[in-house]
């Protein structure tokens, strides 16, 4: 998908290129609609609309600071390129509810030393996919090899690489958590982009 983007150097990785590489790769059209702020609102802060006469997308966006909104948007834009028509939830509060009681579940089981806790429904893996997707897209895995290195060496804080990436810092922490690239180098190696481990 990158190598389709016009600049795919570019650092920030651009929205904009995002989207109209995805609305031309899928010949649907995506726009970003930003909504007012919804003071209730305090968990759903995007959602992916599709619409299906004519087939279009509309990613629905609640005010938030720019790095937040650009996450947001492309993790919804991430769901056109993974989700299946089966993967696809009209119910967004039985979404909600099921990442909340997933996180809830998870922070209890393994505080009680357990490995293992219930498989999740669709949904939830839907955004977890999204989100695994939105990150490649937005921080490369390469960069965030380089980046893990400097952040050892310190060379790098959290803070100015989320600042470099325009990126929430927990989802630079996330990212460049050892589990994390390590299943990410994994996963490029299975799909034959690397041949080696780079950490």
């Amino acid at each position: 998908m990158r190598a389709m983007l016009i600049a795919a150097d570019q650092i920030p990785v651009s929205v904009e290129n995002l989207l109209w590489t995805v609305s031309d790769y899928y010949n649907i059209p995506i726009e970003i609609i930003e909504l007012p702020e919804i003071p209730e609102i305090k968990t759903a802060r995007s959602l992916l609309a599709r619409l299906e006469d004519p087939p279009r997308a509309a990613i629905l966006l609640v005010p938030d600071n720019l790095d937040h909104e650009r996450f947001a948007a492309i993790k919804e834009l991430s769901h056109i390129i993974i989700d299946e028509r089966e993967d696809w939830s009209t119910d967004v509060p039985q979404t909600i509810n099921d990442i909340l009681h997933h996180v809830e579940f998870s922070i209890a089981v393994n505080s009680e030393g357990a490995d293992e806790c219930d498989a999740p429904r669709a949904s939830l893996q839907s955004e977890a996919l999204a989100t695994l997707v939105c990150i490649e897209l937005l921080y490369p895995f390469e960069l965030r090899i380089q980046d893990a290195e400097d952040l050892r060496d310190g060379k790098a804080s959290i803070s100015s690489l989320a600042e470099y990436y325009r990126l929430p810092q927990a989802i630079v922490e996330r990212a460049l958590h050892t589990d994390n690239l390590s299943r990410a180098g994994a996963a490029w190696i299975d799909v034959g982009v690397l041949t080696k481990p780079l950490l």
